[in-house]
C-alpha cells in the first residue's frame, strides 16, 4: 500500500516578502518541484495544503493530479495545515499505512529523499522516519498510521516537529540529509540560492541508502 504525501504550502512567507512556494528553481516553483518529487517517489495521494494566496497556488497546481486542502486558519500556525492535510488524505483513503509530511521551501529536496524515507520505513520497525539535519530530526518525515490521532490533534505553530521531539528512540529512524538544512525564509536565503550549486546536484548522484 502506498503512503500519502502532505505538502504544506499555506504560509504567508512574511520574512521573505513574497510567497516562498512560488520561488523558481530550475524554471519551476518550489511548490511544483515538491509535488513532482512526491509523485516520482511513488507517494499517493499527494495532498497540498493551501491558505495564503490560495488561488495563485491552485493556478500553479492546475496540471497536477493533487488533492487540495484549504486551510482558512493558516495564519494561526503550521499545525492547522497538518490537521487539514491529514483530514483530506484520510478522506481519500481510510486505510493509508502512513503519510510523509513535507514543506515546499527546501530547494534541494528531490525524489530520492522521499524514496529513502520510504525504504527506511520498510526496512525497519520504526513508526516515524525523519530527515536529519542541523543535529535534529525534521521534515520531510514519514509517520505510520499509528500517529494519525496525534497528528490530527496538533495545535500551534510547530506542526509535526513537536511530535518528532518526543518520539522515543526505538520508534524513530533518521536519514541524514544535511543538504535539506537549507530552506528559503529570507531575502538572504534567495541570494544564497542564486549563488549555490544546482539544488539536485548532490542527491541525484546518491542512491537511496536507508540507515
Amino acid at each position: 500500500m502506498r503512503s500519502a504525501a502532505i505538502i504544506l504550502a499555506a504560509g504567508g512567507s512574511s520574512r521573505l516578502g513574497q510567497p516562498k512556494q512560488l520561488v523558481a528553481v530550475d524554471g519551476a516553483p518550489l511548490l511544483v518541484r515538491s509535488v513532482r518529487a512526491a509523485f516520482d517517489a511513488g507517494l499517493w495521494p499527494v495532498v497540498v495544503v493551501v491558505g495564503h494566496e490560495a488561488d495563485r497556488m491552485r493556478h500553479h497546481l492546475r496540471a497536477l493530479p493533487v488533492l487540495i486542502a484549504d486551510n482558512p486558519r493558516w495564519s494561526g500556525g503550521m499545525a492547522s495545515s497538518v490537521v487539514a492535510g491529514l483530514k483530506t488524505a484520510k478522506s481519500f483513503s481510510a486505510s493509508l499505512p502512513g503519510v510523509v509530511i513535507a514543506a515546499c521551501d527546501q530547494p534541494r529536496l528531490c525524489p530520492a529523499h522521499f524514496q529513502t524515507l520510504l525504504d527506511t520505513a520498510s526496512a525497519t520497525r520504526a513508526s516515524v522516519v525523519a530527515s536529519r539535519y542541523a543535529g535534529r530530526p525534521g521534515v520531510p518525515a514519514w509517520f505510520s498510521c499509528q500517529w494519525f490521532d496525534a497528528l490530527g490533534q496538533l495545535a500551534g505553530d510547530e506542526g509535526a516537529r513537536s511530535i518528532l521531539r518526543h518520539v522515543v528512540a526505538s520508534d524513530l529512524a533518521a536519514c541524514d540529509f544535511p543538504e535539506l538544512e537549507f530552506d528559503i525564509d529570507t531575502p538572504d536565503d534567495l541570494a544564497r540560492l542564486a549563488a549555490a550549486v544546482p539544488p539536485d546536484a548532490e542527491m541525484s548522484k546518491r542512491s537511496p541508502d536507508p540507515s
